[in-house]
């Protein structure tokens, strides 16, 4: 069978593909797609065929996808990054793409559209704090965001005295405001089936970041994580695989955002349980059933620590 992985530079790609060549049931070729040229991303030399892609937001992506699944007879397209999955998800491609419905995107896409269907569902958001209102509160800081982003990136935390010099001149089509809350970070890494019903809910707790990400995480049976995904969820079915941050402190558990892909740490749930590509393309590939959540999280190395390390192996002698 063809699978394609898009961004193959990412270390989410390369994760991916290190769970696929683990997996011995299934013979798999591998076709990489990046926007830098062969031998500029280590995903480049790792994969069984490597081409070079415009980016997702070039007017031509989604004909190179759709030329690039005929020519090639891909079986299944695996997108990595948020602004793929996006474009993506507004065109009918000719192969498997397990991502959730545009509808679904376009909700966890929008930040603040997601904090408020979460608390509309009782789930809590840290407060959104009122553009217009900078007084209402007794917040001491507050976190800025991009209502469209990925990671980190757009991220301000400023004092409130810090917020109140700037909040008019805020644009909140673009931008909105949360109280800056503390406590310990969690992401609970889900596998779901084709109906969107989880197979494994698996919190891990990050204990080391360095430049933003998460480089030694804990796997934690916390069963009310586990219990507020399954009620995001149930709402929310995404088949396949998403990941839901949660901040939790002395004051409860509270919603960040969900990410409807693979996560770059979510190998480490993968690691402490199950190689999930394998049960991934038994049931999305193959038709095949699976199990009760209640078999899949029995084989979950609870309280086990994962770390992430670098590894330079691979060296490309241009000519």
């Amino acid at each position: 069978m063809k699978i394609c992985i898009t961004s193959v530079g990412s270390a989410t790609a390369l994760n991916i593909l290190k769970l696929l060549r683990k997996q011995t049931k299934y013979q798999v070729e591998i076709i990489g797609l990046d926007s830098n040229d062969f031998g500029y991303t280590s995903g480049s030399l790792l994969v069984d065929q490597f081409i070079k892609c415009p980016i997702a937001s070039e007017d031509d992506y989604i004909r190179f996808v759709d030329e690039l699944i005929e020519n090639e007879n891909i079986d299944l397209l695996i997108p990595i990054h948020d602004y793929e999955i996006h474009k993506l998800s507004q065109h009918k491609l000719n192969t498997n793409i397990i991502i959730p419905e545009q509808a679904l995107i376009e909700l966890f896409r929008d930040k603040l559209s997601s904090a408020n269907s979460m608390q509309d569902i009782g789930i809590a958001v840290p407060p959104i704090i009122k553009v217009g209102d900078p007084l209402a509160g007794n917040y001491r800081k507050v976190i800025i965001r991009d209502r469209v982003g990925v990671g980190s990136k757009g991220i301000e935390i400023l004092s409130k005295e810090g917020y109140l010099q700037i909040s008019r001149g805020l644009d909140t089509s673009k931008k909105f405001v949360q109280e800056f809350i503390t406590g310990d970070e969690y992401t609970v890494d889900v596998f779901s089936d084709k109906s969107g019903s989880p197979k494994l809910i698996i919190p891990r707790m990050r204990i080391e970041i360095k430049a933003g990400v998460a480089t030694k995480v804990r796997i934690v049976y916390q069963k009310e994580l586990i219990n507020l995904t399954e009620k995001i969820l149930k709402k929310y079915p995404i088949p396949g695989f998403c990941n839901i941050q949660f901040i939790v402190n002395e004051k409860g558990i509270f919603f960040i955002e969900l990410n409807p892909r693979y996560g770059g740490m979510s190998i480490s749930s993968s690691i402490a349980s199950i190689n999930v590509m394998k049960i991934f393309v038994d049931h999305f590939l193959k038709n095949e059933l699976l199990s009760d959540m209640d078999e899949y999280m029995k084989m979950v190395r609870w309280n086990s620590v994962v770390t992430r390390y670098y590894e330079e192996t691979i060296y490309y002698d241009e000519k």
